[in-house]
């Protein structure tokens, strides 16, 4: 039977050699990537990878998809060809440009007489699902054919030749130049892979596999070698402001970092500071509602809490800003009612997840060192530009900025 033996060795000889398995988090969306490398090196096979061929294996699924090379590119056939664990390489020059790198017919070679005659190879009618192509009377449906569509259809693995079937413990199907293995147990990036029928045909064609040694300046494979380190976000909020004082020395900060900012406002505040709002808005910050003057809303009547909001949200208007719908409760303090009377409004509840309590003014490099301690993607800081003092508030907030600035995080406005 097909691969019985042979294709369980090769399996388990590439289980122990690789180091990107299932798992592993690799995403292969070529379009979340950055250009990569020209060429690249493959420890655990001793083989280079590069030009064309290296763009082609990238941009159509890379490691999950055709594995690592097992041979360098040569001649064979008048093509030049490359062989890899899952499938093989063919340059075809005289074909349309977007068909001249193409898959050998691997997945058709593969199809014993018995497999053939077989039930899964007999041509089917249109199913009630799925795609059909009455070029081979099969279709693809669910998972193989999502797989089959974002890696590149009919160019990539050609149409389906059976149904899908059993074989060897894994639910399969065949396409003309590939199968399809299904491994349920898998990360769901690498749970549809095709078996190792390119290594088996580089042993079959006698194809030179002798490792090459690393030339040591060419980068070694790693799927970061395409991506760019996607940017890490922290949001800082401000409460209880604005103040005459303390908010455009922080707006000054924020503007010198290109960072955004959330500002839950007082409409008491906003009403004293007008021109405050204008400058949030004009310099692209979200301007919230902390209440109008920063009373608990645990037991607040309907009444009250819609008083509170709205009156908040005129002095805003009435300021020249756009009130966000996005609420913070002064204190924190809520009880069962609170989010149910805030949903009736349109808004979000927001919270925080990093407290220096700054407004206990514990130094500003105590307040400055437990936010950056803390950071993480997607943090969330509660500050304040309100209130009494804040001038530790406004020195940390110039070395929160200048520090995470320096690891990498962008500083985003919620609410947007």
């Amino acid at each position: 039977m097909l691969m019985r033996i042979a294709l369980a060795a090769v399996i388990a000889v590439t289980a122990v050699l690789a180091p990107v398995v299932p798992g592993s988090g690799h995403d292969a969306s070529a379009q979340q990537y950055a250009p990569g490398p020209e060429k690249v090196y493959f420890s655990p096979t001793g083989q280079y990878l590069e030009g064309e061929f290296l763009e082609f294996w990238w941009e159509y699924g890379g490691m999950p998809v055709f594995g690592y090379p097992v041979s360098p590119e040569f001649e064979q056939d008048g093509m030049t060809v490359q062989y890899f664990e899952r499938a093989v390489l063919e340059k075809h020059p005289d074909n349309p440009p977007e068909w001249q790198i193409l898959l050998r017919r691997l997945g058709a070679d593969s199809i014993t007489d018995e497999l053939r005659n077989s039930e899964p190879f007999e041509r089917r009618g249109e199913p009630e699902v799925g795609r059909y192509f009455p070029e081979t009377g099969h279709s693809i449906q669910f998972g193989f054919r999502d797989h089959w569509e974002k890696w590149g259809g009919i160019r990539i693995f050609g149409f389906p030749m059976s149904t899908e079937f059993v074989e060897n413990d894994f639910t399969v199907q065949y396409f003309e130049r590939a199968i399809f293995e299904y491994h349920p147990d898998h990360s769901p990036e690498w749970r549809i892979l095709q078996p190792l029928i390119g290594a088996k045909a580089a042993d079959q064609d006698g194809v030179d596999r002798e490792p090459r040694a690393h030339d040591g300046e060419t980068p070694e494979y790693h799927p970061n070698l395409w991506r760019q380190p996607p940017p890490k976000t922290i949001y800082l909020t401000f409460d209880d402001g604005p103040h005459g004082t303390w908010t455009p020395q922080i707006l000054d900060l924020l503007g010198q970092y290109d960072a955004r900012a959330t500002f839950f406002v007082l409409g008491s505040a906003a009403n004293s500071h007008p021109g405050l709002i204008r400058r949030m808005q004009r310099e692209g910050h979200t301007i919230a509602n902390h209440s109008y003057n920063h009373a608990s809303m645990a037991g607040m009547s309907y009444s009250q809490f819609q008083w509170q909001i709205r009156a908040t949200e005129n002095a805003i208007r009435n300021a020249g800003g756009q009130p966000a719908p996005c609420l913070r409760p002064p204190y924190g303090a809520m009880d069962g009612n609170t989010r149910s009377f805030a949903r009736s409004m349109g808004y979000d509840i927001v919270m925080w997840d990093i407290d220096p309590q700054d407004w206990r003014q514990p130094g500003a490099g105590t307040i400055a060192n437990h936010v950056v301690n803390r950071a993480r993607d997607g943090s969330i800081v509660l500050l304040h530009d309100g209130g009494s003092s804040r001038a530790q508030t406004v020195s940390a907030t110039a070395q929160i900025l200048s520090r995470l600035d320096a690891q990498g995080y962008q500083f985003g406005a919620l609410c947007q």
